[in-house]
């Protein structure tokens, strides 16, 4: 009986597939999602319109609070407002949806993340399979010449500058050794600037601080709509237009990543820099070009002038951030995206000394230098460069920016990252860079987000609301579909393998520490071509497993059209070095077909293959190259003794430790020593306030009576310190016991370590 209940639950859901009645979800993702798919308009207009044309019988809407749209006004125009959508055979939303709110049988359309095998949207792909659902993911929707047409990147980037502008007007305020930055950057350009200030001049202006128009901005969510908060903008340009900037912050140059060209997800990713850009231009401005940088702080900068009535816009692509290795070739675009490694990066040296502000708007991937990295800011700050701020508009955590490790929130939009400690700080007072990584800024003019998106989805939702075959949807919406009726289909069923891919990493953020089973030998490897509609991508995967290798997926980006590339980097590995080049020999040879060589359906079939630099797990490097031994340090157990431990290992490598280290132990050894402290505890909340504002450190969750768990800890540090009760230790030496057999390095509990603790705690 319960069989045939279940079938007739199948085949009555399946009915629902095309039967004209769309639901509109409530979000839950966000307290501050309150964008919608539809408007109350949007649904005026196609139910208005009739079925007949539109293909909309009925809409129903789960009933909001927080919603830009009241259900009042969709109920004014003839939806439903109802907590059952059970009716509905199409279900719309914006982001991904709590599992429970799946119903069997329905086609969801939403933001879903799932297209890479994201791992923290898993659950919810196995919850649609599960389910017997069909999802079309909005992301994936892209028209004919290469660029999605469900996005909402113009809002990102108009919200996240003005977000950042209030925060700069907070951040001068606060900021009491901002001159003092500036100061010395003016003094390593013009002596002219230097003599003009006298320390009395330097301290008053140190402990006053900046009062600048910036300060009467309000945050973008603060606003009824984006026209008033483009007219508090205005306003601030008025007054500086008529009252000027302090000199001693002058000049302010914003530097904008990003063009607004490109196409798929780099086409969404940089229309954020059309979208500040458009706030920027409200002030009084002035563009300038990469190379008149200089210029702006050279000795014919007018330094007498106490106030400055205009800001500086220089808008940067990829040209201006790296140069070829050759000195002998210019920059080549094409090039530089087939061999990014024939390039340097020269942001840090040509951009970023003159930037008070990086509005980060660029696509990035791996395979390129990164614009900023840690080590280079850390240098540019000790020559005491301007820059203020990251507005990080691309949220691209730990991506083209290094140190922008984390998100940020709209009610807490700024994290502080200092330089010279390497240490990163929830306030806006302090040395160091404010920086704004907020994922969900286009709610914050969530009205008008919303108009424009359905605006576009209106005019398809029709289709997807009315067709209960997915093969008969224009093309646009059939390469949408990730799963139909419970299976995915052909474009994506690459997933389940690059789930079973994905291996755990040892993360820098410690919201994230888990560990990675690297094989000894990897190498990244670029696929570009017709990857998925023609299978490609299966036959790449199966040389790499067929050899015994293992591979991860770094980056997948879908082509949308029948003409449109697909790219993929893998990481791809192996234990041994000679395997690890079969495998490239074989993906070769794909990549390179010589039989029929030119032929139309060669042609069609071709892909391309970049392969990086050979990595090999544990390789020591070069003394002369890097004077400092790397070495991992695993803490079990989260009580009071574990803070100072913590940070007196993970200085370990500064001068001051050093020379303490030194003393301690009556050596006078120079070797030099990185060290990086994992802290594991039952509760990750635990370990986490442990490393609170502590570099070179990480978070993980860890219970020692796990013993797989533990092998798989300890299998990756050099020396293991025990804090936990006497009655673990037996089992944890055990475990260190067993590492050590396998493995060529030594796995410790030491006295000394344990000395150095309690001699650190006496002082």
């Amino acid at each position: 009986m319960q069989v045939l209940r279940r079938r007739d639950e199948v085949e009555k859901g399946f009915k629902m597939l095309g039967n004209g009645i769309v639901g509109i979800l409530s979000e839950s993702s966000n307290k501050w999602e309150r964008r919608v798919p539809l408007t109350p308009s949007h649904c005026a207009r196609l139910l208005h319109s009739g079925r007949e044309k539109t293909g909309i019988a009925r809409i129903i809407v789960k009933p909001s609070t927080k919603r830009i749209h009241h259900d009042s006004l969709y109920e004014d125009v003839g939806c439903h407002i109802s907590d059952d959508l059970s009716e509905c055979g199409l279900i719309l939303g914006i982001k991904q949806p709590k599992l429970d709110m799946i119903l069997p049988n329905r086609a969801y359309a939403f933001f879903s993340h799932t297209h890479k095998a994201q791992k923290e949207n898993m659950p919810l792909l196995d919850k649609i399979l599960a389910e017997r659902v069909s999802l079309y993911d909005y992301e994936l929707i892209v028209g004919d010449n290469g660029k999605r047409l469900l996005a909402f990147g113009k809002y990102a980037g108009r919200a996240g500058m003005i977000d950042f502008l209030r925060g700069l007007g907070q951040r001068m305020l606060y900021d009491s050794l901002i001159l003092l930055k500036f100061w010395r950057f003016y003094h390593l350009h013009t002596f002219v600037y230097a003599k003009m200030l006298n320390c009395h001049q330097i301290s008053g202006y140190l402990s006053l601080g900046y009062s600048t128009p910036f300060l009467s901005l309000g945050a973008s969510y603060m606003y009824p709509s984006l026209a008033a908060a483009k007219a508090a903008v205005i306003t601030v340009g008025e007054e500086i237009a008529s009252q000027g900037l302090p000199s001693g912050i002058c000049p302010v140059v914003f530097v904008f990543t990003g063009s607004g060209n490109g196409t798929g997800t780099s086409y969404n990713i940089q229309l954020f820099s059309v979208g500040a850009q458009e706030i920027f231009k409200l002030l009084p401005h002035v563009f300038v070009e990469p190379s008149s940088l200089p210029e702006l702080f050279g000795k014919g900068r007018n330094v007498t002038s106490k106030r400055v009535f205009q800001v500086y816009g220089c808008i940067v692509t990829s040209r201006d951030m790296v140069s070829h290795k050759d000195p002998s070739k210019t920059f080549d675009k094409a090039d530089y995206y087939a061999h990014p490694e024939h390039y340097n990066p020269i942001f840090h040296e040509k951009i970023a000394p003159y930037a008070s502000v990086i509005v980060n708007c660029m696509y990035w991937e791996r395979r390129f230098p990164r614009l900023l990295s840690t080590k280079q800011i850390q240098e540019l700050n000790k020559k005491g460069c301007p820059l203020v701020g990251i507005s990080d508009i691309t949220c691209d955590i730990g991506g083209s920016i290094e140190f922008v490790n984390q998100t940020t929130s709209i009610d807490s939009p700024f994290f502080r990252y200092e330089p010279l400690t390497d240490s990163y700080h929830n306030d806006m007072d302090g040395n160091g860079i404010i920086c704004s990584a907020v994922d969900v800024l286009p709610t914050e003019f969530a009205k008008e987000a919303s108009q424009h998106f359905g605006d576009i989805l209106s005019q398809f939702v029709g289709s997807l609301a009315s067709t209960a075959d997915f093969t008969k949807l224009p093309a646009h919406l059939t390469r949408a579909c990730i799963v139909h009726g419970g299976t995915l289909t052909t474009l994506y069923e690459y997933i389940p393998r690059m789930r079973k891919s994905d291996t755990l990493d040892i993360s820098d953020n410690h919201t994230n520490g888990h560990i990675n089973n690297k094989k000894k030998y990897s190498v990244l490897v670029s696929l570009s071509g017709h990857l998925f509609d023609q299978f490609l991508i299966n036959e790449a995967l199966d040389i790499i497993e067929a050899a015994g290798g293992s591979f991860h997926l770094v980056k997948c980006q879908v082509g949308q059209s029948t003409d449109a590339m697909s790219y993929s980097e893998l990481e791809v590995g192996a234990d041994d070095g000679k395997v690890l080049d079969q495998i490239i020999d074989s993906l070769t040879s794909i990549a390179n077909p010589t039989e029929n060589h030119g032929t139309p359906s060669q042609q069609l079939n071709k892909i391309s293959l970049k392969v990086g630099k050979l990595q090999e797990t544990g390789m020591k490097k070069d003394s002369e190259s890097d004077p400092k031994r790397k070495t991992s340090v695993l803490i079990l157990g989260a009580g009071r003794v574990c803070q100072p431990a913590c940070e007196l290992l993970a200085s370990i490598g500064t001068a001051s430790s050093r020379q303490w280290y030194k003393t301690c132990l009556q050596n006078d050894s120079e070797e030099q020593m990185d060290v990086r402290v994992i802290v594991a505890s039952l509760y990750l909340k635990d370990a986490e306030e442990i490393i609170q504002g502590i570099p070179n450190t990480t978070a993980v969750e860890l219970d020692v009576t796990d013993h797989r768990a533990l092998h798989q800890y300890i299998s990756q540090v050099e020396i293991v310190i025990s804090l936990l009760p006497a009655s673990c230790h037996v089992a944890i030496a055990n475990v260190c016991v067993e590492v050590l057999s396998l493995t060529q390095f030594s796995i410790v509990i030491t006295s000394e370590t344990l000395y150095l603790v309690k001699k650190y705690l006496e002082n």
